[in-house]
């Protein structure tokens, strides 16, 4: 038996793209205390903690404690909302990609500073 989110990274050949990175972004719907179980982010920040890969994650919303994600690699979280909306608006097509993309933008400006 093998987590499926170590299969999809095997398909993707995703440590043979992490050789090459020097940052990954992550996310998913709503990043909380389930993230750690099997869930996207998780399996992303372990296979980049193997070549020491900064993650971080952009989610359309964040709750609870993520000191044990740190644990597990992830550097930072960014939420893609700029203004609250209803869960239906959050994932709407004309909303979520255009936000997506906006907090993208933002992270690499953040990265490009290279503050340490």
């Amino acid at each position: 038996m093998k987590k499926g989110i170590d299969l999809i990274l095997d398909a993707v050949q995703f440590d043979e793209m992490l050789t090459t990175s020097d940052l990954v972004l992550t996310g998913e719907g709503c990043t909380d205390e389930q993230t750690l179980h099997g869930k996207v982010v998780s399996g992303v920040a372990r296979r980049a903690a193997r070549y020491g890969k900064p993650v971080v994650c952009l989610s359309g919303s964040l709750a609870g404690d993520y000191g044990q994600l740190r644990d597990a690699g992830v550097a930072a979280f960014f939420s893609v909302l700029r203004r609250p909306v209803s869960p239906a608006e959050a994932m709407a097509g004309e909303n979520a990609y255009p936000a997506l993309v906006a907090a993208t933008r933002e992270v690499m400006h953040l990265a490009a500073l290279n503050v340490r």
